[in-house]
């Protein structure tokens, strides 16, 4: 069966929007999560003002852009649009399990917290490195970086980036 471009297009980018959306909640939770436990709380009003002041910008700007015939539109019902958000959700919360299993039988004894900050602290390195081919060396990086941040150690950090890449070449 032929789907016409626009009502595939139309998906894919309501699609991104939900794991953008959901990926933003667990960065913006693992960033104040990481603020507290390194005794910078007093970054988390500022984040939340700025975050506020994004928001109003974003949504004045939807404003101002003309929206698209309801043809165009496609016909996404409410019921699907909420699916699609609980789906986005339990990807993050499966990631998260993920982190925190992986971690574990490394011997590293992560908490719960520390799981949900480490796989959010990785999920903001994971948008700059969209630019590099593969992401190689960057979710590395990030992902020790990230780990010895947290008292997880840089080598468990490592070892979860690199059994990911093995687990999505088992896939590919």
């Amino acid at each position: 069966a032929y789907t016409p471009e626009r009502v595939s297009l139309s998906a894919a980018i309501v699609e991104r929007l939900a794991y953008m959306t959901a990926a933003t909640g667990l960065v913006t939770l693992s960033l104040v999560l990481v603020a507290i436990r390194t005794n910078r709380a007093d970054w988390i009003m500022p984040g939340f003002v700025a975050a506020i002041a994004i928001v109003a910008l974003w949504r004045a700007a939807k404003r101002h852009t003309p929206r698209l015939p309801a043809s165009a539109r496609g016909s996404m019902s409410g019921t699907a649009l909420v699916a699609l958000a609980l789906l986005a959700i339990a990807q993050e919360i499966i990631n998260v399990i993920e982190t925190y299993a992986v971690l574990t039988w490394l011997g590293a004894s992560p908490t719960l917290e520390s799981a949900v900050a480490l796989e959010g602290l990785n999920r903001l390195a994971n948008a700059p490195a969209q630019l590099i081919p593969g992401k190689l060396g960057v979710l590395e990086l990030a992902g020790s970086a990230f780990a010895g941040i947290l008292q997880l150690g840089t080598a468990n950090g490592l070892t979860l980036v690199l059994a990911r890449r093995v687990r999505s070449l088992a896939w590919t």
